[in-house]
């Protein structure tokens, strides 16, 4: 679907070939929901367009195709609740809020409610909402959410820390960017704070399935940002 290499290329026609992959694959996915194929395009291209801000160089429709990218060359496989927490989650980020996984699962229901049941719409608000619990001890996040599907998505964004150093680095800069571009100041000492944190749990990540298969590349790669950002 993407190669890793591609990430680096921002062209508008580059970006014109995403923007259709995204909204064709996501087509795909509204209509195993038996949603027509009008109004799957409908609501694949307003979420495209919610996702394609000029100021969003990280939370934008690329982090969603990595995602489904990285899942797919791991055969991680993801239910259809899943698959539409992904679709969801970013698709309102403002780092000076507080309740953008609220906002995210809110405009999901938006979409999906016509079409779906009450309980898809409460899992896959679960697992958007899951999103917003990177910093939990193993005990607090127990309390709060104990389901394995979250945790996968969970783990799921964070995949660039399981990948190569260089590809961890290049979203690290493009957050960087995503920050200065809607004037709000980083520093090097918050971010370093943030990998801490993770670094200081027994896992990094939350399923059994990243912690069995990624966790030590994960470990390496944020020790070794900790070691060059001192």
């Amino acid at each position: 679907m993407i190669n890793e290499q591609s990430l680096f290329l921002s062209s508008k026609k580059e970006n014109f070939k995403y923007k259709e992959i995204f909204i064709l694959l996501m087509m795909q996915d509204l209509k195993i929901l038996n949603i027509t194929p009008e109004t799957a395009e409908l609501i694949a291209e307003n979420v495209c367009e919610f996702m394609s801000n000029s100021k969003l160089t990280y939370h934008n429709i690329m982090h969603i195709l990595t995602i489904f990218k990285f899942a797919q060359e791991n055969n991680i496989e993801l239910n259809i609740e899943q698959k539409f927490a992904i679709w969801f989650h970013d698709i309102i980020v403002n780092p000076l809020m507080q309740n953008n996984e609220e906002l995210s699962s809110s405009l999901m229901e938006a979409f999906l409610k016509p079409y779906v049941s009450e309980e898809f719409l409460k899992n896959v608000r679960k697992h958007i909402i899951a999103t917003s619990f990177y910093l939990f001890n193993e005990k607090e996040l127990s309390l709060v959410n104990n389901d394995e599907n979250s945790h996968i998505i969970m783990d799921l964004d964070l995949n660039s820390t399981c990948q190569s150093y260089q590809y961890f680095v290049f979203n690290k800069k493009l957050i960087e960017k995503e920050l200065k571009k809607r004037k709000i100041n980083s520093s090097k000492e918050s971010y370093n704070k943030f990998v801490s944190k993770l670094l200081e749990r027994k896992f990094i990540f939350r399923s059994s399935l990243f912690q069995n298969k990624f966790e030590s590349i994960a470990r390496d790669n944020l020790e070794l940002y900790l070691r060059k950002n001192k």
